[in-house]
């Protein structure tokens, strides 16, 4: 649909709905440029619709401003550099520990598997020293919470009801369960560089429970979605193009025995594919919709206070000047030159861009290079042409892909 707005209307274009404020549609770097990025800290996130009640009402998602600002700056120093790549090590041994885990079990699907991951290495960002019980918890807590909230958009209206109801009950207990952590932790005093949470409970403008609790289910869902999701994909690619993964084998043969994470983690060719993975299919189709506060004018448009403005990150991975054969799962491409942040955006673009991203190609890429090196890995079902379905706010492979690993 967005294509065929794009070809009748161009690069920009609005859609009107009764009743509800204008939505216009950006896919150009020109537009990023001029109305976005020019008009950043005045556009107010309206986090998405999905997750509005579960992210609840003091999340960053949707905050501008001084106040995202503020949140933004305690949370993500640990999720970027030298404090990223300290904890690569830790990140390392969780995804291998899940992959082996696979073996002689019965084949699950794949996307459940791979955010069953991400969750599991949020909670280990996000808590300090948390008890085994308490992690194995908040894991099935939050994966159970995502599993029904998702199915309940495709459901039929009486199973709708059901799972809504079981949303409401998981939401509940994992409630229950952060607050405790929150209350723990504030009687530990970790020191702030240790946990995301101890990063917010040390606030200089301190935090109330409940603000924390919407930060925190925020990175969580944030942290573990588009990661597990994008994981999914890549390991889709890998077996379904042999030669692709028989390239990226190749690669890490060429790794000494006693490689590092970080020395894996930066593999050219390895990370040419990641980033082709969020590309084809865009992960994400669409950004959040940020709201126009106080009313502009851009490159010839008038945007009025209310209208909402959205990033088709689909349309921009998809533009054949910028990428050549746009439809063709290529890694090639991205070999041996930066990415342009106007052109490719998996993770948006602005002040409201993901604070995960560099976790998020961390994670892809040694989730890849483990699941080659394990003897009896492989997927079901995914012989044929992919036809990705909805994952909230994200696209991710069928349930009908499975992950196996056979016995050793």
């Amino acid at each position: 649909m967005l294509e065929d707005f794009r070809a009748s209307y161009g690069d920009l274009f609005t859609l009107h709905r009764p009743d509800q404020p204008p939505r216009v549609f950006l896919s150009a770097p020109a537009h990023f440029r001029s109305i976005l990025l020019q008009h950043d800290q005045e556009l107010v996130g309206l986090g998405t619709t999905l997750y509005n009640d579960l992210i609840g009402p003091r999340s960053m998602l949707k905050l501008a401003g001084a106040e995202h600002r503020r949140i933004r700056q305690i949370v993500t120093p640990p999720l970027v550099g030298a404090s990223l790549r300290r904890r690569a090590g830790t990140v390392h041994r969780l995804i291998a520990q899940r992959l082996r885990d696979l073996r002689g079990r019965p084949p699950q699907p794949l996307a459940r598997m791979t955010i069953g991951i991400t969750a599991r290495i949020m909670n280990s960002l996000i808590f300090a020293d948390l008890p085994e019980a308490n992690d194995r918890a908040l894991e099935e807590t939050l994966v159970a919470v995502l599993n029904t909230m998702h199915d309940a958009r495709t459901a039929a209206p009486r199973q709708r009801a059901q799972l809504d109801a079981r949303y409401r009950h998981h939401r509940t207990v994992l409630d229950r369960l952060l607050l405790a952590e929150i209350a723990r932790a504030r009687t530990t005093r970790a020191d702030p560089g240790d946990s995301l949470l101890a990063a917010l409970l040390s606030a200089p403008h301190p935090l109330s429970d409940d603000d924390i609790r919407d930060q925190l289910v925020s990175l969580l869902t944030g942290g573990t979605t588009t990661a597990g999701n994008g994981m999914s994909m890549a390991l889709y690619w890998l077996h379904h193009r042999p030669d692709v993964a028989a390239r990226v084998s190749a690669e890490l043969r060429t790794l000494p025995e006693n490689a590092s994470t970080l020395e894996i983690a930066s593999l050219p060719y390895l990370s040419a594919v990641c980033l082709e993975a969020l590309r084809v299919p865009t992960i994400t189709p669409t950004s959040a919709a940020r709201r126009v506060v106080t009313p502009f004018t851009a490159e010839g448009f008038h945007f009025p206070a209310g209208t909402e403005i959205i990033v088709a990150i689909h349309l921009a991975h998809h533009h054949e000047q910028t990428y050549p054969d746009h439809a063709q799962f290529r890694p090639e491409r991205f070999l041996g030159q930066p990415t342009d942040k106007l052109r490719y955006l998996p993770f948006g673009i602005g002040s409201h861009r993901c604070l995960g991203a560099q976790l998020t190609e961390l994670e892809m890429r040694l989730t890849l290079a483990e699941a080659l090196r394990l003897h009896g890995f492989g997927l079901l079902g995914a012989d044929g042409e992919l036809r990705p379905r909805s994952h909230g706010v994200n696209l991710t492979t069928p349930h009908s892909i499975q992950v196996h690993c056979r016995s050793a």
